[in-house]
């Protein structure tokens, strides 16, 4: 999947100093770490409880807003 992805976004970056791929392993590694850590405290992180739904959507709205930011440094 992330393959797809990336040949399908690298047009976008070509002529740009963002390297999407660094920008994605590291939003990624924050998921993983938010998730393992909310899985093995049952607490939050930042205050953010991800096993709530509204926890979770903020995290979701947050993913959307970076890689918005991501992109928009493409123009």
């Amino acid at each position: 999947l992330g393959r797809d992805l990336f040949v399908k976004a690298d047009p976008w970056f070509e002529n740009s100093k963002i390297d999407l791929r660094a920008c994605y392993s590291i939003l990624l590694a924050g998921v993983y770490y938010l998730s393992l850590h909310s899985k093995a405290t049952g607490g939050d992180f930042c205050e953010i409880d991800i096993s709530k739904e509204d926890g979770e959507n903020r995290i979701k709205k947050a993913l959307e807003d970076i890689i918005e930011l991501i992109y928009s440094g493409t123009k």
